[in-house]
């Protein structure tokens, strides 16, 4: 089936890694596209029992489905079903483009990102980092990171009562 959804989304992968492997795009993207795809993929065979289906099938329901399944069955949290749902939304974009629709399915659907609160390190925190035994060496590095930061923004914290 040439106008297959995860297909395209695989051929679109594939494209992307070679563009990865030449330094134009980023690892973390190709990553996060390949998380789309898996979950795109299960989403399909759990729902439509199937392994893959039509652009033509799409119905405004299928990307409301597939929110819901990001948020209950995957536990994303909003802003994650948000940067997993824009793949999906771009796909039916290039399938109009190669007309294998004539429009958007999900031109109904809405999401944005919602701000967060992110909360200061306390130093109940700072002691549970320093004394965490990371799962790859290469977290070492964030932790590390992570506590000089700290102490820098302590230090000028500092500096600036002093004046």
């Amino acid at each position: 089936m040439d106008d297959a959804i995860l297909k395209v989304f695989r051929e679109q992968n594939e494209d992307f890694e070679k563009m990865v492997a030449k330094g134009k795009r980023s690892q973390s993207t190709y990553s996060k596209y390949n998380t789309v795809y898996n979950h795109l993929s299960e989403f399909i065979r759990e729902r439509y029992h199937r392994d893959d289906m039509a652009f033509r099938e799409l119905t405004s329901d299928f990307i409301r489905e597939f929110d819901f399944f990001l948020r209950i069955d995957k536990e994303c949290t909003h802003n994650t079903v948000w940067v997993y749902t824009m793949p999906v939304i771009a796909l039916a974009d290039l399938a109009i483009k190669k007309g294998l629709i004539r429009q958007n399915p999900f031109e109904d659907y809405e999401i944005s990102m919602e701000e967060t609160d992110r909360s200061y390190l306390l130093k109940e925190g700072v002691e549970k980092l320093m004394f965490l035994k990371p799962s790859k060496s290469r977290y070492e590095l964030v932790k590390v990171c992570l506590l000089l930061l700290r102490i820098l923004l302590k230090v000028i914290c500092l500096t600036m009562q002093l004046r």
